[in-house]
C-alpha cells in the first residue's frame, strides 16, 4: 500500500512536504527504478478482436500488481487481466484507426501502447521518470504525456511513433486533459514555482508553447471539463477546494469549500461535478451551480479516479482499499454493481466498442 498525504486539520509546514511528495509522484527521482525491459502481455482467457460486444469494455489501472482488468458483460464482471507495464496509472484512447489504448507506467520511464480490442501490445514510448497522466488529442494524431517527476510534456506523433516535442514545464505536471473543442492542452500542475498553490497551464497544440497560467489552491489533484464543456473543474487538497474555471475566459468564476481528494469528474451536460472524498471513503455529488453537495455515495475503502459513461448516465470508481470498481446510476444514485479487481486499482476508463 502506498503512503497516504496527512489529513489537512494537520497539515504543518512538515506535513505539506509529505503531501506534496506523494502526489507528485509515488517515486523520487533518486529512489525511481532505472528502466526496465517490457513485461509479457498475459491474459487469464483469449479476447477475440471480432468478439460481440455487450455494454462498454472497462479497462482498470491496478498500480500494486501491474496489471489492466477488463470488465465486461451484462452484469459487468472481469474477463481478463493483462500486464500493463509498471505500476499503471493514467490511461487514454485513440477512437481513430488504428485504435490505441496508452498507459502511462508511473514508476517507469515509459507509456505502453496496447490494441483495445485484440490487447496486444503495440509499442513502448520512453518518456522521463514517472509519468502518471495522458491524453490523445482530439484527431488520435498526438499523444501528450505528463512527465511528472521531471516536469516534461511530451508530444508523441502516433503516425512517425516518435517524441517530436518535449516541452520543460520547471513544474511538476500533476495531470493532463483536452478540450475536445479547440484540442487547446490543460495542464494540472501540483506545485508552482513559489511552492504555493497551484496552477493549470493552458498549452496551445500548435504553437507547443504556454498561453495562460491559471492560479489555483493549494495541492491540486484532479481536473476535469464537462456540462458542455463550458466549465473546467479543479479540485485541490490542501484548504479542500472546488474551483471552476470558465472554458472560454480561462478565468476562475467559482470557487467553494468541499471535501476532496484523490479524483473527480464532471457530468457532460448537467452542472454536476462528483468529487472522491478519499479519506472518508465517500463519493460527492456537487451542484456546480450552488456549491452544495447534493448526495454522498459510499461504495468502498479509497476511492480514486471515476470516469463517467458519454451520456453521464454511469460513474465508475476505483476503490484503492477495496480492490473493486464500483458502478453507480447518476439518476438514482444507487450502487448497481461492485466488481473485484486487482491489487490498489488507481484508474479507470470507459471505452464504447
Amino acid at each position: 500500500m502506498r503512503l497516504r498525504p496527512p489529513t489537512p486539520a494537520i497539515a504543518t509546514a512538515f506535513s505539506t512536504i509529505l503531501v506534496a511528495c506523494f502526489f507528485l509522484g509515488c517515486t523520487s527521482e533518486s529512489s525511481a527504478p532505472a528502466p526496465t525491459a517490457a513485461q509479457p502481455t498475459v491474459q487469464s482467457k483469449p479476447v477475440a478482436a471480432d468478439a460481440p460486444s455487450s455494454g462498454p469494455r472497462i479497462f482498470v489501472s491496478n498500480y500494486k500488481n501491474d496489471t489492466i482488468s477488463v470488465i465486461e458483460g451484462n452484469p459487468p464482471k472481469e474477463t481478463t487481466t493483462f500486464s500493463g507495464g509498471a505500476s499503471p496509472h493514467g490511461m487514454a484512447l485513440r477512437m481513430a484507426p488504428p485504435r490505441l489504448l496508452a498507459i502511462a507506467n508511473s514508476t517507469d520511464f515509459a507509456v505502453t501502447l496496447f490494441d483495445p480490442d485484440t490487447l496486444e501490445k503495440k509499442n513502448t514510448i520512453e518518456v522521463s521518470r514517472g509519468p502518471q497522466d495522458l491524453a490523445f488529442s482530439p484527431d488520435g494524431k498526438m499523444l501528450y504525456i505528463a512527465g511528472t517527476l521531471q516536469g516534461h510534456l511530451f508530444f508523441y506523433d502516433v503516425e512517425s511513433q516518435k517524441i517530436v516535442e518535449k516541452l520543460e514545464l520547471d513544474r511538476k505536471p500533476r495531470r493532463v486533459i483536452v478540450d475536445p473543442d479547440n484540442g487547446n492542452i490543460y495542464v494540472l500542475i501540483a506545485l508552482a514555482a513559489s511552492l504555493e498553490g497551484g496552477e493549470v497551464l493552458v498549452i496551445d497544440p500548435k504553437q507547443r508553447k504556454v498561453i495562460k497560467q491559471i492560479p489555483v489552491d493549494e495541492s491540486p489533484q484532479a481536473i476535469a471539463q464537462g456540462y458542455n464543456n463550458k466549465y473546467l473543474v479543479v479540485a485541490t487538497f490542501d484548504n479542500s477546494m472546488i474551483e471552476i474555471i470558465d472554458r472560454d475566459s480561462l478565468e476562475v468564476i467559482k470557487r467553494f469549500s468541499s471535501e476532496t481528494g484523490m479524483g473527480l469528474a464532471v457530468h457532460p451536460t448537467k452542472p454536476l461535478a462528483y468529487s472522491t472524498a478519499s479519506f472518508d471513503d465517500e463519493i460527492h455529488v456537487i451542484d456546480l451551480e450552488s456549491g452544495e453537495i447534493t448526495k454522498t455515495i459510499t461504495g468502498g475503502q479509497w476511492p480514486t479516479y471515476p470516469e463517467l459513461s458519454s451520456d453521464g448516465r454511469y460513474l465508475y470508481i476505483p476503490h484503492e482499499e477495496s480492490d473493486s470498481l464500483v458502478k453507480l446510476d447518476t439518476e438514482t444514485y444507487k450502487v448497481l454493481e461492485k466488481i473485484a479487481v486487482g491489487q490498489e486499482p488507481i484508474e479507470v476508463l470507459v471505452y464504447n466498442r
